[in-house]
């Protein structure tokens, strides 16, 4: 049995708290599942990657025989101004070099949003701690291309693997065309002019219950200060901000999902629900570009009422099998 550890997101602390977002929970589960039918075993060494890692975590993920970081937007071109993977510190040129473990495998893993080359710094940081033996799964294009201009040639697109079970799935038009809708906003990336108009559309297009997930810390306080659901807010019930709730209200209602949560709209299509994802960075569009994942720009709300009235947009979700299986099968 081999061990192995994990750099995981869905932790916010070294104390096993879940992380804040909870688009983190909605990876790690894909990605738990994803391990365990690889290397069918439960006993993973799961590491905060929100946080810089205690010395005995360091040491027991020196010493194990695989390491990878699962899933979310983890990887950018300077670490000094933005570093999600909390394993640097930014003032000391030198902890790259210091750094122990030096063998991570991507698993999933995306760029945070459309960036200049990378730094020296965050050169030295990747080519230090990533893996050159083992090909790295990256869930979009762009992320490939980033690694690949770092000399990493051994990386492959595999999409995100929230999305591997999803191939083939139709998501050309709605479906039974549900009276009612779960929607999401997002905090750290408001529009209020285009998100009062977002409430807008789904109060006229749906006639039965509306939901709002608030899946962010401040989602609550955002949309508290909208006009529109200031003036509807009678019509729409909050859930409870935990990822049982949400899978719950999905699966409990025949609902649409609308939303500017990425991972919050995947899971609505794991649960075969319709689901619109409106992109609010490159993470969506990205996405989408490789799989024909259902999303528009948020600023364009007439392609919203025409997916509600039922206008066919999209087509099947696209998963490249092959390059999953072949990702997976260096493991046996």
């Amino acid at each position: 049995m081999k061990k192995i550890a994990l750099f995981d997101p869905s932790l916010r602390s070294r104390s096993g708290d879940p992380s804040t977002n909870l688009g983190d929970l909605i990876i790690y589960e894909s990605v738990d599942k994803c391990l365990n039918r690889i290397f069918q075993q439960p006993d993973i060494l799961r590491i905060s990657s929100h946080c810089i890692p205690d010395s005995e975590s360091l040491s027991k993920a020196s010493r194990s025989d695989l390491v990878f970081f699962g899933g979310t937007n983890a990887l950018s071109s300077d670490l000094r101004k933005y570093h999600q993977w909390k394993l640097s510190v930014p003032s000391r040129l030198t902890w790259p070099f210091m750094f122990p473990v030096t063998n991570v495998i991507l698993l999933g893993v995306g760029w945070w949003q459309y960036q200049n080359a990378p730094t020296s710094y965050t050169r030295a940081f990747y080519k230090r701690i990533l893996t050159h033996k083992y090909l790295h799964s990256v869930r979009d294009g762009y992320t490939e291309l980033k690694l690949k201009q770092l000399g990493f040639e051994n990386v492959v697109n595999t999409g995100c693997p929230t999305m591997w079970e999803l191939d083939g799935l139709n998501v050309s038009a709605r479906s039974g065309a549900p009276e009612n809708c779960l929607f999401t906003l997002t905090d750290y990336n408001r529009e209020p002019e285009i998100d009062d108009k977002i409430i807008g559309a789904i109060v006229e297009g749906y006639k039965g219950k509306i939901f709002f997930f608030p899946q962010g810390t401040l989602d609550l306080e955002y949309i508290a200060s909208l006009g529109v659901y200031q003036k509807h807010c009678a019509r729409i019930t909050i859930i409870n901000r935990s990822f049982e709730d949400y899978v719950a209200t999905l699966v409990e209602n025949d609902v649409d999902y609308i939303g500017t949560r990425l991972h919050a709209g995947i899971k609505a299509l794991q649960l075969k629900k319709n689901a619109l994802i409106l992109s609010v960075d490159n993470r969506a569009i990205e996405i989408s570009n490789d799989t024909g994942l259902p999303v528009v720009p948020r600023n364009e709300v007439e392609k919203i009422f025409l997916w509600i009235g039922g206008q066919i947009m999209f087509g099947n979700i696209r998963i490249p099998v092959k390059r999953i299986e072949r990702w997976k099968k260096q493991f046996s």
